[in-house]
């Protein structure tokens, strides 16, 4: 399997090349705007790489953290404040990057829309019939 960053010809896409780009935007934010030819792709995908990447390692030592703190979780004590301030500092790593991951996806989504648009535009303006005058 061959893969490679380049852009693709975004001039002349149809309708189903535009689906195709928008299902790549959502399987992986970047990839379906590159393939259209977008170079705001580029930005896309590194902000979906660097959340999901964000996601792992904070995601992963938050379970570390619920693991350590399984006795205070199922049995609490203490000052509530005290433990959701705790909390806070576990979870907090893990949902910036599942924010920057979302941000890229909805730009994606965006960006997957004004390819649609353009594409069916592009088709309406080829298959428009002939004025007669």
């Amino acid at each position: 399997m061959k893969f490679n960053l380049r852009l693709g010809d975004g001039r002349n896409l149809t309708a189903a090349d535009a689906w195709a780009c928008c299902t790549g935007n959502c399987a992986f934010p970047g990839s379906g705007s590159l393939l259209a030819g977008r170079r705001i792709g580029y930005a896309q995908s590194l902000l979906a790489g660097i959340g999901f990447v964000l996601t792992l390692w904070f995601g992963s030592r938050f379970l570390a953290w619920g693991v350590r703190h399984w006795s205070e979780l199922m049995h609490p004590s203490g000052d509530p404040l005290d433990f959701l301030e705790s909390l806070w500092q576990g979870v907090r790593g893990t949902l910036f990057g599942i924010g920057i991951f979302a941000f890229s996806w909805t730009w994606a989504l965006l960006t997957s829309l004004s390819i649609l648009r353009a594409a069916r535009q592009r088709e309406k303006a080829i298959h428009k019939p002939p004025v007669i005058h």
